[in-house]
């Protein structure tokens, strides 16, 4: 099932997708759409638009599923920041961002006996040993 591309307030449609799918190649073996253009320092593509650079994520969302927010993230289902596969993005709040990294253990909040709760950085052999038992935790 396709959806059909009625464009949106980045001018032509057709030019646009078409240029946009020359910029990602699909890993067979995830199902991720990687972008191959330019890539910020975290991994995220970026993709042109007039004068603007535009998160390609983002852009891949307005494309394929439709209308987004301005406040409203695009996540990563797969964790993957150049991933631009529709069926791999959802939209959410800073907080439902957030709430996934924990579920998938890409971020530790511990317990801090100088802060109260205290999330990555710390080079204490406390912290050190609560993160190592986290990462241990999540592989298994």
């Amino acid at each position: 099932m396709s959806k059909v591309f009625k464009g949106n307030q980045f001018g032509p449609p057709i030019s646009i997708l078409q240029r946009f799918n020359k910029k990602y190649k699909i890993n067979k073996e995830n199902g991720c759409w990687e972008w191959q253009a330019y890539r910020n320092k975290k991994g995220y593509g970026t993709f042109d638009i007039g004068e603007k650079g535009t998160l390609s994520h983002r852009v891949s969302y307005k494309l394929f599923i439709g209308y987004l927010e301005q406040n409203m993230l695009v996540c990563h289902k797969c964790d993957n920041p150049c991933c631009v596969n529709p069926f791999h993005l959802f939209k959410g709040t800073n907080r439902d961002n957030f709430e996934d990294s924990l579920k998938k253990g890409r971020k530790f909040v511990l317990p801090h006996p100088s802060v109260g709760t205290y999330s990555r950085g710390c080079r204490c052999d406390g912290c050190k040993e609560a993160k190592r038992q986290q990462r241990i935790k999540y592989k298994q």
